[in-house]
């Protein structure tokens, strides 16, 4: 068994009296591709977001590669970070977002390269080459001059994919990354985000798509209600889940 990436110990949520995310624990490793699945509401999202510190749990604490995100251990005692120091955490945990949150303003080419050019990762001159292999592997090779606006749903999220690679991150996180698509555009992101599972990219998607979870995942957790009430080896809780929930749940998204 590989070593832990990230490690989620009993990280609850709330926005004022409303539990959004209720003792959670996970642990996923190095080269995994974790799936979370489960209702709208369920706290998929929100503990995705705690993860890249995006949120901030009301309990509970989150490693990533040993790491307390958003805290440092100093005096037997963890202290939260500034927002600087969160920042830099934050450069080695990749997400995509649902809506893709390129700059519009900008090309391709000036998306991809401004976070490790602007935060002294690498010069200008070698991210634009990095951007440009990592472009051709998602089969943009000829986009890098386009503004957003020129691109299909399909070729933005490819460009946020890469963004997000260009940071060289430890983790990939993916947020219902074809939620926002036509359905002829969604093969297209599935087939990158396959490539990247193949590659022994370490990645925790929320999704839908359970067919491609079934394709890809090593580990699925179902979660309703800011719990997980089920998780497993993919081809266990996708073809014979133990939960009636999760068997209610598969039953209407298959």
């Amino acid at each position: 068994m590989n070593a832990s990436i990230v490690e989620v110990r009993s990280v609850s949520k709330s926005y004022g009296e409303f539990p959004v995310l209720k003792n959670v624990s996970f642990e996923v490793a190095d080269g995994e591709v974790a799936c979370i699945i489960g209702p709208s509401g369920a706290g998929k999202s929100t503990i995705l977001r705690c993860i890249n510190r995006l949120e901030k749990q009301s309990s509970g604490m989150i490693f990533v590669s040993g790491d307390p995100i958003g805290f440092r251990h100093e005096g037997g005692k963890y202290h939260e970070l500034d927002e600087r120091e969160v920042a830099a955490q934050r450069a080695g945990i990749g997400m995509v977002f649902q809506r893709f949150n390129l700059f519009q303003h900008m090309t391709v080419m000036q998306n991809i390269i401004e976070a490790p050019v602007t935060l002294g990762r690498m010069s200008k001159a070698d991210a634009v080459e990095m951007a440009r292999e990592l472009l051709a592997r998602v089969g943009l090779t000829q986009k890098e001059n386009d503004y957003p606006a020129q691109l299909s749903g399909g070729q933005q999220q490819r460009v946020a994919i890469v963004r997000a690679l260009a940071m060289q991150p430890k983790v990939l996180l993916f947020d219902e990354p074809t939620s926002a698509l036509d359905p002829e555009l969604v093969g297209e992101v599935l087939s990158v985000m396959k490539d990247l599972a193949e590659a022994g990219m370490t990645m925790i998607l929320v999704t839908h798509e359970i067919g491609f979870a079934r394709e890809v995942a090593d580990t699925v957790y179902f979660m309703v209600d800011g719990e997980i009430v089920e998780q497993g080896a993919a081809a266990q809780v996708l073809t014979s889940p133990g939960h009636e929930r999760t068997k209610a749940f598969l039953g209407r998204v298959k």
